[in-house]
């Protein structure tokens, strides 16, 4: 009985330390677009990425993209869709409604 109870607690050691390694999620979880500049980021300028030029994106179909030679790196995303949250000031993100519309064009 003694052996199967030291097996539980190093598995129920290895298990704490497992979710010990899962913290340190998003300081604010309101951010599920990941848009939120990261504090002690300088402001950008969207002149960063080029955003400036691909402004009269927004209100077109989405599909308007494909036929826009869009800088590198380029994100193309839905709302709601999951992105990463890695922040990347010369990076252009490109977000569409639901209805396949663009309303958001930015560097970040």
């Amino acid at each position: 009985m003694r052996l199967a109870m030291a097996g539980l607690g190093a598995a129920g050691l290895g298990l704490v330390m497992l979710l010990a390694g899962c913290g340190g999620g998003p300081a604010d979880m309101s951010d599920v677009q990941g848009t939120l500049k990261p504090a002690g980021v300088a402001e950008v300028s969207p002149a960063s990425c080029g955003a400036e030029k691909y402004q009269g994106l927004i209100g077109k179909n989405e599909m308007a993209v494909q036929s826009t030679d869009l800088p590198s790196p380029a994100r193309i995303y839905q709302v709601g869709s999951p992105i990463v949250k890695d922040y990347n000031s010369h990076r252009l993100n490109v977000e569409f409604s639901k209805a396949r519309i663009i309303t958001r064009v930015y560097c970040g």
